[in-house]
């Protein structure tokens, strides 16, 4: 059976500098993006025009990417 020597992961494309600052700024600013994002719900209606809907969607996709680097580094570097 062929065994494999597990190394360490290099984590760099999705934290460069990992240190507890760099984590907390990047947990500030996705909880900033979050709470500006809460206020777009009240711009949700039927009238609403289809650039503003797709900022909105953009919006997401953006907090969506920036919790997946976040969460996918910290499982990461935990296993």
């Amino acid at each position: 059976m062929t065994q494999y020597d597990l190394g360490k992961w290099d984590l760099n494309e999705l934290v460069k500098k990992p240190t507890r600052v760099t984590i907390d700024k990047k947990l500030a600013k996705l909880e900033s993006r979050t709470k500006r994002f809460e206020k777009t719900k009240k711009a949700l209606n039927s009238n609403i025009s289809s650039a503003k809907f797709l900022k909105i969607l953009r919006d997401i996709e953006t907090i969506s990417e920036k919790s997946s680097i976040i969460h996918g580094y910290a499982s990461l570097c935990y296993s």
